[in-house]
């Protein structure tokens, strides 16, 4: 896709940490990605080292200035928020109307609230969640997958989920990303995939394609039951530079067994250096329509919580 003018939304504190962890792996360097914090100013000032700082303490036209000279220009705006922040709840709609008047895609990825965290943060995370309806694409991650990474720990403190949650976004805004400005020539309705999910998996070897793709279809986040019935997919197998581009037909073999025969497949294979002996896998993927995001389906995790300590 050409012509790329990026803007990265980092919202609340969540949102900021995971946009500085970004800029601290290049994300978005090849086509000079902008990137933005909005928050208070102590979770700014302490967690990100964004180029543009908005802060929520001044007042609405202020902020809306800001935001507006912030995204000025992009025709992709990434949002990277935790839905229960009143960052989230005060700025998502801002975003969103700015963008329907620019023309600006808007591709969300958005942490849930816990299911005992406190209703407010519920409240304004289904606020949120209706307003990203107006977005092409949300990827929603709910908290209580976050302990699915730390299971093999006796204690779990904060700052480790919040990492996992960082890592997590960190690579979906990079795949994402990628598949924009890969040789393959895409629309932005291409990337258009509503209510959707991602995973991503790697694997030693140049010629570990197939192992990858697997780790990226049982990665924790996702139910693979749910690829048996997406309509679209996007995936990619990525090698160093001794890697065989043709070595990735076995996991696309493999990926087109999971997903229906009359879904649309998007499929790219590249070469980047900086994977150096592994294969990279990673794939995103509309959910159904009729599939809903509810916080009730993961309530079964709570009995975990009593291994740690938050």
């Amino acid at each position: 896709m050409k012509n790329l003018n990026v803007k990265i939304v980092g919202l609340g504190e969540s949102g900021a940490r995971a946009v500085s962890l970004m800029m601290n792996s290049h994300v978005g360097q090849k086509i000079s990605a902008g990137f933005v914090a909005v928050g208070n100013d102590e979770n700014i000032l302490l967690t990100t080292s964004t180029r543009i700082n908005i802060f929520l303490n001044r007042d609405a036209v202020t902020i809306q200035k800001n935001l507006s000279e912030a995204l000025d220009g992009a025709n992709f705006i990434v949002i990277v928020a935790g839905l229960g922040s009143t960052a989230a709840s005060k700025m998502i709609p801002m975003i969103i109307s700015h963008a329907k008047q620019s023309k600006a895609a808007v591709i969300s990825f958005a942490n849930l609230p816990s299911t005992l965290e406190k209703q407010i943060r519920h409240e304004n995370a289904a606020q949120c969640l209706n307003e990203l309806t107006k977005a092409d694409t949300t990827f929603t991650l709910p908290a209580e997958k976050l302990f699915l990474f730390r299971l093999n720990r006796k204690e779990v403190s904060l700052n480790d989920l919040f990492a996992v949650a960082d890592e997590i976004f960190c690579n979906g805004v990079k795949n994402f990303l990628d598949a924009l400005i890969s040789e393959k020539k895409l629309s932005a309705s291409d990337v258009r995939f509503g209510n959707a999910a991602f995973a991503y998996g790697e694997a030693e070897g140049n010629e570990n394609s197939l192992a990858a793709m697997k780790n990226a279809v049982n990665f924790k986040t996702i139910d693979p039951e749910e690829l048996k019935i997406t309509p679209k997919i996007l995936a990619r197998v990525t090698g160093g530079d001794l890697f065989f581009k043709s070595s990735a037909d076995e996991a696309k073999k493999f990926l087109k067994e999971q997903i229906p025969s009359n879904a649309k497949l998007f499929w790219f294979v590249d070469k980047d250096s900086a994977v150096g002996n592994k294969v990279q896998a990673s794939i995103m993927f509309m959910r159904p329509p009729t599939l809903k995001v509810e916080q009730s389906k993961f309530s079964s995790l709570k009995n975990i919580f009593g291994r740690f300590q938050i």
